[in-house]
């Protein structure tokens, strides 16, 4: 299958390698979604908020180009993941494990 048959690509965690794979996805011309945890309180930022600061400032840069954030989103796990196929029914507690075990995984869907 060829990376244009894809419509949407969500990496879920938002940390070293997942913020890294999301670069080189929006680096290859495609938006991405970069989910993660909720923020810890009120007033600061998510997780994949943070690593869109880190990737700005990253040096040697992760993007190609700095415009290439525009095409990642960032979201949360438990408000942007439910209208995915992989979030629903018996996937999702198989999922639920893989994040609380702090795992990064990617998810590319048709």
């Amino acid at each position: 299958m060829s990376a244009a048959n894809f419509r949407n690509i969500a990496v879920i965690g938002a940390g070293t390698m997942g913020s890294g794979i999301a670069a080189q996805i929006a680096n290859a011309g495609h938006n991405v979604l970069l989910l993660d945890l909720g923020a810890k309180s009120a007033g600061e930022k998510t997780p994949a908020e943070s690593a869109i600061d880190r990737l700005l400032a990253s040096d040697p840069p992760q993007l190609m180009s700095k415009k290439n954030v525009a095409r990642i989103t960032t979201g949360v796990i438990d408000d942007d993941l439910t209208s995915w196929p992989i979030a629903t029914g018996s996937s999702r507690p198989l999922l639920n494990g893989w994040i609380s075990k702090k795992r990064s995984i990617t998810v590319l869907m048709r």
